[in-house]
């Protein structure tokens, strides 16, 4: 089969209009990828598209249309027993949070405005304990939470700093090294970039900024203002890939514009770097040599043997 490629600045179907795909968010489960951006301004809902590569993506509807999310920033997904939990700030004015039991909804409210300014994300360490993490003026501030639903006010500043304004954070982990990725400093500035740190002892820990940053910005050709990304685990389950916007202009009504892009990561000892940003063409993220799921809704299709409560095969009924 012959390779693949893509290009960045992604046109997606249903698309805002006169606003595209800003603060790009994509979770990853049960083999599929879904994609939550921020919603236009005035309007109620979050959209959600659905992909298997990270490249070719169908739009799936609303994940929720609470009139909560009305002006929806920057919303976040995260899956914990069963249950998928919603973090999303309206018009950048606190936080709520929503659950479903469906990735793809419908997200009901759950939780009144927590506040703690804009761009919230969690992150779930091994052991379950689970952290939020948003913007601020001198940094990235960092809180336990006492559960999904409930976020301590106790925060600490990170060494996560952009000179200023810094938001659109997100945690990951990676052989026992905490990474966070967070953007600065204004999402009209074609200087807009992504920053990284490290930390080797807890989530919101002593954080180490290395000398390789950034490790995303471009101020020419017409592909600048990039930021606020997610990051996640390709395909393959090997290759690790970041999520992130760059600046098409101002619409008409005064919010940005924007296309959403992808780029491989690589790292280099406990160093992060990536293999961009690119606007030439890349090769598809590589999927797995073999891979199935079956959709819940598609059990009742399947005749299940099993022994002593393990599924030994599966078959069409």
């Amino acid at each position: 089969m012959a390779e693949e490629f893509y290009t960045n600045n992604f046109e997606l179907e249903e698309q805002w209009s006169d606003y595209g795909i800003g603060d790009p968010y994509v979770l990853r489960y049960n083999g599929r990828y879904y994609l939550y951006p921020s919603t236009k301004d005035g309007f109620p809902g979050v959209r959600v598209w659905v992909s298997e590569d990270l490249v070719n993506w169908s739009y799936a509807g609303y994940a929720t249309e609470e009139p909560v999310t009305t002006t929806a920033y920057a919303p976040e997904v995260v899956y914990s027993n069963g249950k998928f939990y919603m973090y999303t700030s309206p018009a950048g004015n606190g936080h709520y949070v929503l659950t479903s039991n469906s990735p793809l909804g419908p997200f009901e409210l759950q939780t009144d405005n927590f506040g703690m300014t804009i761009d919230g994300s969690v992150f779930i360490d091994d052991d379950g304990q689970w952290y939020f993490t948003h913007a601020g003026t001198q940094g990235i501030i960092g809180h336990a939470m006492h559960d999904p639903l409930n976020v301590s006010p106790a925060g600490r500043t990170l060494n996560a700093y952009l000179g200023h304004w810094t938001e659109g954070s997100t945690i990951f982990k990676r052989e026992g090294t905490y990474y966070m990725t967070y953007t600065g400093n204004h999402v009209f500035s074609p200087g807009y970039r992504i920053n990284y740190s490290f930390a080797t002892d807890e989530p919101l820990g002593s954080y180490i900024t290395p000398r390789n940053n950034p490790i995303i910005i471009n101020t020419t050709d017409n592909f600048f203002g990039l930021g606020h990304n997610s990051i996640v685990l390709g395909p393959n389950l090997d290759a690790y890939y970041i999520v992130y916007h760059n600046l098409v202009g101002r619409s008409m009504a005064g919010p940005p514009v924007r296309k959403m892009n992808i780029d491989r990561m690589a790292f280099n000892g406990k160093k992060l770097v990536v293999l961009g940003p690119t606007y030439f063409p890349q090769p598809v993220p590589e999927l797995p040599d073999y891979f199935t799921w079956i959709d819940e809704e598609g059990w009742n299709e399947w005749l299940i043997y099993e022994r002593d409560q393990q599924i030994l095969a599966l078959s069409p009924a």
